[in-house]
């Protein structure tokens, strides 16, 4: 089983990821630690990645699902807001995978990144600025959204 648990900056991913990775006895993938030290340093500054930019994290991501895949599965922490980046993830493996869409308040999100003191947390802060939520073509309705709210009260 593979899981992707996406949203926005400061919804709490890696929080619930490594939750539910913990429950489920499978490895959890935290999508930060993929980007490449330019990347990194690109985030640090203030600037947010262009899609090529972002195109061979993603890719490096989609391997590593692929493989967990075969492994018997594993937990993705990572943003995955346009649905173009959740297709990229999904191209090594031969089913979907469940998504978890977090969100939540915008002055929580806010707060939570203002008191962020990680690798990314100026990142993250600019990109409050322009706060988008990824419901793209349907993704996430109906019978699925129950699926990822009842695994969501799991934790």
């Amino acid at each position: 089983m593979i899981i992707i648990v996406m949203g926005v900056s400061g919804s709490g991913k890696s929080t619930v990821g490594r939750l539910l990775a913990e429950r489920l006895s499978l490895p959890f993938i935290e999508g930060d630690d993929d980007h490449s030290p330019e990347s990194r340093a690109r985030m640090q500054a203030g600037h947010p990645l262009t899609d090529a930019e972002r195109a061979p994290w993603l890719e490096r991501l989609s391997d590593r699902l692929g493989a967990a895949e075969g492994e018997g599965g594993a937990v993705l922490a990572c943003s995955a807001l346009k649905e173009a980046y959740r297709r990229q993830l999904c191209a090594r493996l031969g089913r979907q995978p469940e998504w978890i869409f977090l969100d939540g308040p915008e002055a929580v999100l806010r707060q939570r990144l203002e008191e962020r003191n990680d690798r990314f947390g100026r990142f993250a802060q600019v990109k409050m600025r322009g706060i988008g939520r990824p419901l793209e073509g349907g993704q996430l309705r109906g019978e699925q959204a129950c699926r990822h709210k009842m695994i969501a009260a799991l934790l």
